[in-house]
């Protein structure tokens, strides 16, 4: 993995955990009741979609089990059409997608340990 795969990949990985903690444990109608919270959480999902285009295409290539162009895409709409942002779907975003990625894209930044013989 190259150097600068690695760093977009730890700023998706820390957004990721911030995301999770500023949505906690809102639901649907707590967090869409929370400006402070949809703030910080929108931000947070423009550094994960900033940094996944910063991804190489080759790593992109190699784990496509993942919807880069859609995370790239989310991007778009926070900051090309943020007057139209479903604050709901930010929210499933936030709590059904996220930790998923979250977790990923850990694993993808743990180090490589040899097999034991």
């Amino acid at each position: 993995m190259s150097p600068s795969d690695r760093l977009a990949l730890g700023h998706i990985r820390d957004a990721c955990g911030l995301i999770e903690s500023f949505v906690g444990t809102l639901d649907a109608t707590g967090f869409e009741n929370d400006r402070r919270s949809i703030s910080a959480v929108a931000y947070q999902m423009i550094i994960v979609g900033e940094a996944t285009k910063r991804l190489s295409m080759v790593f992109r290539d190699q784990h496509g089990g993942i919807n880069w162009r859609s995370i790239a895409g989310t991007l778009d709409v926070l900051v090309h059409d943020f007057q139209n942002l479903d604050v709901i779907i930010l929210w499933r975003a936030a709590t059904r997608h996220v930790p998923a990625l979250g977790s990923a894209v850990a694993g993808m930044l743990e180090p490589v340990m040899p097999a034991a013989t």
